[in-house]
């Protein structure tokens, strides 16, 4: 048998070495984009500081209007990061197109916060562009599958994400158009309920691992309350199950 012909058809095999440096490669990317998110999350802190609890001419209550849709949008970029980089390190890099993407969505994630911060409507133009982002980033992940348990929240991730992308742009068009809402107050409530929801929808809709390894999960609701929902809306109902068993029998 011809082993030659045998390499060329699989293609060629890589060494233990390779394999090292493949794999010291994948790493450095992680640190890499790893270390723009803390500089990221830095810059939002920062900017939140010396833009609103700095200012001596806000109010109270004025400050912490302000800050709350900020406080969502910031634990949806962690969320978002953490169960991204769980995704990554279960379906490691196969070429640099998801690094680029990641890259990307963390300047979207600085454009996102730092406008909410300004009190811009580009924060919903942001927003948009970040879940756009975030859904061709699973789209590519899903290509790349090493763990095919990751499959279903991929999916899922691409469906509401670009739903999402699609819905704020719409949302941004009209306010664009017709003229932003003026009340903070409306924002500052609007911006924490909407997140919270994409949230819930999404770890309802994926399984998740116990511990650590299951992500930050919901906001104020504990993980067994989001199982108990999840088995609630996604198993059939009892009388479905009575059924196929009559027409089985």
């Amino acid at each position: 048998m011809d082993t030659s012909k045998t390499q060329l058809a699989v293609g060629p095999i890589k060494t233990n070495d390779e394999n090292s440096q493949s794999k010291d490669v994948r790493e450095a990317l992680i640190t890499f984009v790893d270390f723009i998110y803390a500089i990221v999350f830095a810059a939002v802190v920062e900017k939140a500081y010396d833009e609103i609890l700095a200012k001596e001419t806000l109010s109270l209550a004025s400050k912490l209007t302000r800050l709350l849709p900020i406080g969502a949008i910031f634990y949806f970029l962690a969320w978002d990061w953490i169960t991204g980089r769980i995704l990554t390190i279960r379906n490691p890099y196969k070429t640099y197109t998801r690094f680029f993407i990641e890259l990307a969505i963390a300047a979207c994630a600085y454009g996102t916060a730092a406008s909410a911060i300004s009190g811009s409507l580009d924060t919903i133009r942001f927003f948009a562009w970040l879940l756009f982002f975030g859904g061709l980033w699973a789209r590519k992940t899903d290509s790349q599958l090493a763990e095919e348990r990751d499959k279903r929240e991929l999916c899922i991730t691409q469906s509401l994400q670009f739903t999402a992308s699609g819905v704020l742009s719409l949302i941004y068009i009209t306010l664009f158009i017709f003229g932003p809402i003026n009340s903070p107050r409306t924002l500052g409530v609007l911006a924490p309920v909407a997140i919270w929801t994409f949230i819930f929808v999404c770890e309802v809709l994926v399984p998740r691992q116990n511990g650590i390894d299951g992500g930050p999960g919901v906001p104020l609701v504990r993980r067994r309350y989001v199982k108990a929902i999840r088995r609630l809306l996604l198993t059939k109902p009892l009388y479905i199950k009575h059924l196929s068993n009559a027409q089985v029998s």
